[in-house]
């Protein structure tokens, strides 16, 4: 029997499974962090 954490696809951010889930909140932290530094400095 094979254990995993990552659900069906078709599912959402379920399928994506906790690490996909991760890295994409990272990737929108780094985003916004990255318009805030260009706001800034126009």
């Amino acid at each position: 029997m094979k254990d995993s954490t990552v659900f069906e696809s078709g599912m959402g951010e379920l399928g994506l499974g906790i690490e996909g889930v991760l890295r994409r909140a990272a990737r929108s932290l780094i985003e916004q962090a990255i318009e805030t530094e260009v706001s800034v400095l126009l």
